[in-house]
């Protein structure tokens, strides 16, 4: 009935393979990607407020 899960017979285990090494930034990292991705889109919105376009030459 309801909240019962349903039947699994004959359906193998699902598993995951994680063979990649994660890595993970510093915090130094993390300040300097969310400084490029400011910088970013101050330089998109001065590009769309100066020539009306999304990515000029392109939209």
């Amino acid at each position: 009935m309801f909240g019962c899960p349903p039947s699994t017979a004959g359906i193998p285990p699902l598993f995951f393979l994680n063979n990649y090494i994660h890595s993970q930034m510093t915090p130094e990292a993390e300040k300097f990607n969310g400084w490029a991705a400011m910088l970013g889109f101050v330089a998109a919105f001065g590009a769309y407020a100066t020539t009306g376009q999304i990515i000029p030459g392109i939209f």
